[in-house]
């Protein structure tokens, strides 16, 4: 193959990674302002944590298959009086919350 053969496919390469890492970038913008504007504009609540429930981790890593971790189970009064639950979708181990512990979650 000449140089300029070699040239015109480092060339359509770059293009190509470019483009990938241009629309990788224009995503992360948009998702990091949906959730500031989530942050912003949703509703702050105090809760308590009621229970901790124990799940395991599905297959997404390797390493954590099988894993446990504890996630908070929050009860908070909604704005109608409504005595609601909130099961968070991320969880630890060890778990940073106890329960009966007061927190404020955001909500929309």
């Amino acid at each position: 193959m000449s140089h300029i053969g070699n040239a015109k496919w480092l060339a359509a390469a770059l293009a190509v990674f470019g483009l990938i890492g241009f629309t990788e970038l224009c995503i992360a913008l948009a998702l990091f302002s949906r959730t500031k504007r989530f942050i912003r504009g949703g509703k702050r609540t105090l809760g308590v944590v009621v229970s901790l429930e124990q799940r395991r981790l599905q297959a997404d890593n390797v390493c954590d298959v099988g894993r446990s971790v504890l996630i908070p189970v929050v009860e908070y009064t909604s704005e109608d009086g409504v005595a609601r639950r909130y099961l968070s979708s991320t969880g630890s181990s060890p778990t940073s919350f106890r329960v009966s512990q007061q927190v404020t979650i955001s909500r929309s």
